[in-house]
């Protein structure tokens, strides 16, 4: 972390069976955070979600198949900074506050990232198959051997970007959310021999391939790519019309919106992610 109040970023390693996501993950958080347990299960609700990165430098969570709403809430504050509250046990007016930043680091088969803002604090990496497999204890032994002299590597190349890093610029107009990630990796780029501008480039692109996937997770989302996309033209209408017009690509879930209402919250939620792919959701006036 360069400063106090710089946010982290949340990696997500996505990859069939067989992509070793578990060992990948455990042999970073070892040159991060070595822990007696470098892979935890998903937790059982948002308070165990703190607790756990209250007792570590990093979270590190594996073989996550969804992550509810909430859940993607808490890692986001997490990221970001920021605290939980929950009353004092044994107490009736007492509370408990834990604020925290931490790095977080998650695997799964399926894609778990879907919130927006989330989403833009991700780095999302498809790990292949591995075709020639060795002993674990193989592997685990050349890593340990390995160990120093990646450490060395790392903080190496770490003086050399933050001495990099006063020279790195990036216009205002082209700053995305995590500008301070970004300038950092223009300065890893940079260290690298890379053309100024290519880890912006990339990082955009991962961020719109990481769009789709939030309007896939959206029944509303989906239904106005569904119904929309490809016509290139303006749709003007109430909120009330919209829903009629959707209705044949309705999803029988508690998240399609079942009042103009609904539509309107479920709207403003997607806009930023739509609008990024090229659909311009504007609310009129009231009347």
């Amino acid at each position: 972390c360069l400063r106090p109040d710089t946010p982290h970023v949340v990696l997500e390693l996505i990859g069939e069976q067989g992509s070793v996501k578990s060992t990948t993950q455990r042999f970073l958080r070892r040159l991060v955070d070595p822990n007696q347990a470098d892979l935890r299960s998903a937790p059982k609700s948002v308070e165990d979600v703190w607790i756990s990165a209250r007792n570590s430098l990093m979270v590190s969570l594996e073989n996550l198949s969804h992550l509810a709403p909430a859940y993607q809430d808490a890692l986001c504050v997490l990221a970001t900074g920021g605290a939980y509250t929950t009353r004092t046990l044994y107490t009736n007016t007492e509370e408990t506050i834990i604020e925290l930043r931490k790095p977080i680091v998650l695997n799964g088969i399926s894609v778990v990232v879907t919130a927006q803002d989330l989403l833009d604090r991700c780095l999302h990496i498809d790990l292949p198959v591995v075709k020639h497999r060795q002993l674990a204890s193989e592997i685990d032994s050349l890593f340990d051997n390995a160990l120093p002299k990646l450490l060395g590597a790392l903080l190496e190349l770490f003086v050399r970007v933050l001495t990099a890093l006063p020279d790195v610029h990036i216009e205002p107009e082209q700053r995305p959310r995590m500008a301070d990630f970004a300038l950092l990796g223009e300065a890893l780029f940079k260290v690298q021999g890379r053309k100024e501008g290519a880890f912006l480039d990339l990082y955009n692109d991962k961020r719109k391939q990481g769009v789709f996937r939030t309007i896939e997770a959206s029944p509303v989302g989906a239904a106005i790519m569904s119904h929309f996309g490809g016509m290139h033209r303006r749709w003007d209408g109430t909120l009330s019309a919209l829903l009629v017009l959707l209705e044949p690509y309705k999803q029988h879930s508690e998240a399609w919106p079942k009042t103009a209402k609904g539509l309107g919250d479920a709207l403003r939620r997607v806009a930023p992610a739509l609008r990024q792919i090229g659909f311009k959701c504007e609310a009129s006036d009231k009347t």
